[in-house]
Order: structure tokens, then sequence, then C-alpha cells
């Protein structure tokens, strides 16, 4: 009986308690309101960039379309590691105006197309030429402006120069080493002599080696005028870079007169400006120089510019180009007798004749 008595306030106790707990883990009543967003579609969600993404901020806009498949220039090499790794440093990255339209920038597109995204393995080569492949017309190629012995010419695949300057320049900028190197017959309007590469398929290829021991990812993309080309590593490099251009960039073109048969002058031959001009890459540490290399001198003779004047000689002659605003111009020759800012001119010695025509 005192069992029983002594269960009683028991139970009432755990009863009470089971109702509070009902009570309080009830769920909450709904209030009026608006409903909670729901979450897109699983095919309209965009995925969420890469880890490696956020350590490029330099190149946000360059490199926001991040590509985990990325092609080797090896097939046997280079994969796994990309595989496996991303690239989380920028080595280096330049960019250029091309100015280029129409069948140009067609071919430019597709040349730096076939570069984006190419792994270049530890110890390996990237060959411009094996990686774009040879410009034809069934493989998309158009024909555009290209220079030939130094004149401007139509040929298929006009403008794909544009891509292996900038590929050169970052390879430059980033340390490695430049295998092979071709310069153009003539001024571009894109690069300064020793900053330009030209390349024509199965006779001037441009190379570049990975002296480095991680594996180098390029990105390529051409948009708005500009092609800009970045490597990318997991690794900065030990030193900086430093370009010192030396000689002159620009030598006029000489002008020949000729004899001709119109009333006016006629320009035959508009003429080219040369070039003697090398480039030196340093290497520093610490800001100061610790080793450095001659990458290349361009040597290139200017091309006449010639005039066919009504009354010239048949036997070509030579003259300094007209002088521009920044050059003095030599004053005439006074008349004889005539005195110059009280200066007797008897007592002076005859003034010698200039050479050439006036």
């Amino acid at each position: 009986m005192r069992l029983k008595r002594a269960a009683g306030p028991v139970f009432a106790i755990a009863a009470s308690a089971a109702a509070a707990a009902a009570v309080w883990l009830a769920p909450p009543t709904a209030v009026p309101g608006p409903p909670p967003p729901q979450a897109p579609p699983a095919e309209s969600r965009q995925p969420r960039p890469p880890v490696w993404l956020a350590c490029l901020t330099p190149l946000e806009e360059a490199l926001r379309q991040p590509v985990t498949v990325y092609r080797s220039i090896l097939p046997s090499r280079g994969l796994a590691a990309a595989a496996i790794v991303r690239p989380s440093v920028v080595l280096a990255s330049y960019e250029i105006e091309h100015h280029q339209d129409g069948p140009e920038l067609v071919n430019l597109t597709l040349a730096m197309e076939a570069l984006d995204r190419l792994v270049i393995p530890p110890g390996a080569e990237l060959s411009f030429n094996e990686a774009v492949g040879p410009r034809r017309e069934e493989r998309g190629y158009l024909p555009g402006l290209m220079f030939a012995k130094g004149k401007v010419v139509r040929g298929v695949g006009g403008g794909v120069c544009v891509a292996s300057t900038v590929l050169y320049n970052a390879a430059l900028l980033g340390g490695l080493p430049i295998v092979e190197r071709w310069m153009h017959s003539g001024m571009t309007g894109y690069a300064p002599p020793t900053r330009d590469a030209a390349v024509v398929y199965g006779a001037r290829d441009l190379r570049i080696r990975n002296n480095t021991q991680n594996p180098i990812w390029i990105r390529a993309i051409v948009e708005d005028g500009r092609a800009r080309v970045s490597l990318l590593s997991t690794q900065r490099q030990p030193l900086q870079v430093r370009l010192v251009e030396e000689g002159p960039a620009f030598i006029p073109p000489p002008l020949e007169t000729q004899p001709g048969t119109e009333p006016a002058p006629v320009i035959v031959d508009e003429g080219a400006p040369g070039c003697d001009r090398r480039l030196i890459r340093q290497f520093l540490k610490n800001g100061r120089v610790v080793a450095e290399e001659e990458i290349c001198r361009d040597v290139r003779r200017p091309r006449p510019r010639v005039i066919a004047l009504p009354n010239a000689s048949r036997d070509p002659a030579t003259v300094s180009p007209t002088p521009s605003l920044e050059e003095p111009v030599p004053p005439e020759p006074l008349p004889s007798g005539v005195a110059a800012a009280g200066i007797d001119a008897a007592g002076l010695p005859p003034r010698p004749e200039l050479d050439g025509p006036r």
C-alpha cells in the first residue's frame, strides 16, 4: 500500500514533465508572410569557382572562365599532374592591343584557342607550330595581311603572329628559356623590334622551355580588341625579370629619286624603316642583377623610298630624308654681299654649297 501511495506522485510528476516537453518541442505556429525562397533547379545552378581562382585576383577578368580540363603538349605527361594540382600563382601575363578585324581576327582567335588551357610539363618544350597546327583554309583560317620579304601581302593565316608575339612576351617576363624565335621582315604595329615573334608553319617557329619543377598552365584569351596570355604555376620564380632594350628601334629610310615620265612626282616605293636593337634579359634578386642574357639582336636594313621625278637624272640619287619637326632645318644661304646680324659678309669665307639637290 505504501509503495502504491509513493508511486502516485512520481507518475504525476512524470506526466507533467512529458506534457511540458510536448509543448516545448511542438513546432511553432505558422505566421502569415512571404513564402521562403525556393532553390533554383539543378540545371540552372552555377558551379562554385575553384579555390585556386581566388589566388588570381590580378587576372580575374582574364580568368573568369575557369576550366578544369587541360590538354598536355605531351600526351603521356602532364595530365596526371594537372588533374591532381591546380595553379595558384601567376608567373607572367602579357597583353597587347591587336587592332585586328575581319580575317585577321578570325585567324588570331583560332590560334589563341589552340593555345588556351595547354599544360607544359616540367622540362618540356612548347612548339607554337605544333600546338596551333598548319594554317589552312580547311581548318578555318582565312587569307589575311602578313609580311613577306619586308612587304605587306595577303596570305592564309595572316594575323596568327599576334598570338605568337603575346606568348613570346609572356615567356620573356616569366623567365622561361626562349629556344627559337624569329623577327618579322617589316615593322609591326603591335610590337617593337626584339619584342615580336614571326611564325611560318614548317619554316619558322616559336619554342619555349619549361625549366621549372612544376607544370605551367596557359590561358590565352582574345576579347575587346586585346589579346592576353597568362602563364600559371604552383610556385613563383625565385628571381625577378627585367628586360633591357638597346640600340635604335627606328632607322628612317633614305630617299632615292629616278627619272619619271609623269608631269608630277610619283612614289614608286614607300620604303620601310630599319632597326638595330638588342634585347637583354636580366634576373634580379633583392633588386640586384645576378645574371643576364642576350635574347636576340634584330638588324633590319631600311628600304629606300623611291620617287620618280620628271626632271631627275638617269642615275638614282640618294638624299637625306625630309627633316622632321624635331630636327633643325639648315638655313638658306644669304645672297652675296648681304650682312647677317651686323656682321660684315665681305670679311667671311665663302659658304660651302650643300650636297645633293635642294
